[in-house]
C-alpha cells in the first residue's frame, strides 16, 4: 500500500504555499501600488475602503458640477452689473430731460440714446454661455427677449421658464443659483424694460410730465435689478465655499484612501527579496535531506 506524505514533506509542501503567497502578494502591490487589490488581500478594511472611495468620487463630481457652475454665475454676476450701469445712464438722462430747462432736441437726442440703451439691456437680458440663454430659467434653449418698439414695454413676451437649477455642495446642502430674466428685467412694476421704454417715449414726443412721472419707475426697476445683483453675488460666494469645502473633503478622503489602501513599495519589495530568499533556503535544505528509496530496505 502506497503511503500518504510524511510529516516532513507535508511541512515542507505549507510552507512553500505560505511563501508563495507572500511573494505574490508582494508582487500584486508592487505592480499595482495598492496594498489592497481583492478581499483576501484584508477583508477587514474593504468595506471602509469601498465607502470612502465611494465619499471620493462623491466629492469629485460635486466640484466639477461647482466648477461648471461658477462660470456661469460670474457671467451672469458680470452682466447684471452692466445692466445696473445702463439703468443709472437710463435715469440720469431722464432726470436731465425733467428738467424745464430741457428742450425737444435735446430730448430727441436723448430718445435716441435711451432706445440704444433698451437695445443693450436687452441684450444683457439674452446673455448665453455654452448655447445657454442664463437668464432663460430652465428654458435656457430659448432666447428670453427681444427688441420690439412697437410692443408696450419695447420687448416681446419673456420666452423662459422659472429658474428651479440648485447646486449641491458636499455636505448635500442644496442652493439657489439662478434667477430667470422674467423675474429680473420684466416683472410688473419694476419692469427695466418697461421703465425705460417709457422713458425713451416721453423723450421722444417731449412730454416733460410723463418723464418726471417716469423717473420713479425707473429708480424702482434700478433698486430691482441691484437686488438681483446681490443674488448673484450671493451665490458667488456660495459657489466659492462650497468649491473650497469639496477640495478639502477631497483631500482629507484622499489622504485616508491611501491610507487604507495604498502600499508600502519599499516594505513589499523587502518581503519580495526575502520570502524569495527563504523558498531558495527551503529548496536547498530540502535537497539535502537523506533520500531512501525500496532498495535500501532490500538485504
Amino acid at each position: 500500500m502506497i503511503q500518504g506524505l510524511d510529516r516532513s514533506s507535508r511541512e515542507f509542501l505549507q510552507d512553500l504555499s505560505r511563501l508563495k503567497t507572500r511573494s505574490e502578494q508582494a508582487m500584486r502591490r508592487i505592480s499595482s501600488g495598492y496594498r489592497v487589490t481583492r478581499p483576501s488581500d484584508d477583508p477587514a478594511s474593504l468595506s471602509r475602503i469601498q465607502t470612502v472611495q465611494a465619499s471620493l468620487e462623491r466629492a469629485t463630481q460635486v466640484l466639477a458640477n461647482l466648477n461648471l457652475i461658477r462660470t456661469e454665475v460670474n457671467t451672469a454676476e458680470h452682466a447684471l452689473g452692466q445692466a445696473v450701469q445702463v439703468m443709472d445712464r437710463v435715469i440720469e438722462l431722464g432726470a436731465r430731460g425733467a428738467t424745464s430747462t430741457a428742450t425737444a432736441e435735446s430730448r430727441a437726442a436723448a430718445a435716441i440714446e435711451v432706445e440704444g440703451l433698451l437695445g443693450r439691456l436687452v441684450n444683457l437680458a439674452n446673455t448665453q454661455i455654452n448655447g445657454r440663454y442664463l437668464f432663460a430659467g430652465d428654458a435656457d434653449q430659448a432666447q428670453p427677449f427681444a427688441l420690439d418698439l412697437a410692443a408696450p414695454e419695447g420687448v416681446t413676451a419673456y420666452a423662459g421658464a422659472a429658474a428651479t437649477r440648485q447646486m449641491e455642495d458636499v455636505h448635500g446642502v442644496r442652493f439657489s443659483v439662478a434667477r430667470d430674466g422674467g423675474v429680473i428685467f420684466h416683472v410688473g412694476a419694476a419692469s427695466a424694460f418697461a421703465a425705460v421704454n417709457a422713458l425713451r417715449v416721453a423723450l421722444e414726443t417731449n412730454d416733460e410730465a410723463a418723464i418726471q412721472a417716469n423717473m420713479g419707475a425707473l429708480r424702482s426697476a434700478g433698486d430691482h435689478l441691484n437686488q438681483h445683483l446681490a443674488f448673484y453675488g450671493f451665490a458667488q460666494n456660495r459657489v466659492s465655499d462650497a468649491t473650497e469645502g469639496a477640495n478639502q473633503a477631497g483631500l482629507v478622503l484622499r489622504e485616508t484612501l491611501a491610507a487604507l489602501r495604498d502600499a508600502d513599495i519599499v516594505e513589499a519589495a523587502v518581503t519580495l527579496s526575502q520570502t524569495r530568499t527563504h523558498e531558495e533556503a527551503a529548496y536547498s535544505a530540502r535537497a539535502r535531506l537523506p533520500r531512501s528509496s525500496l532498495f535500501d530496505f532490500l538485504g
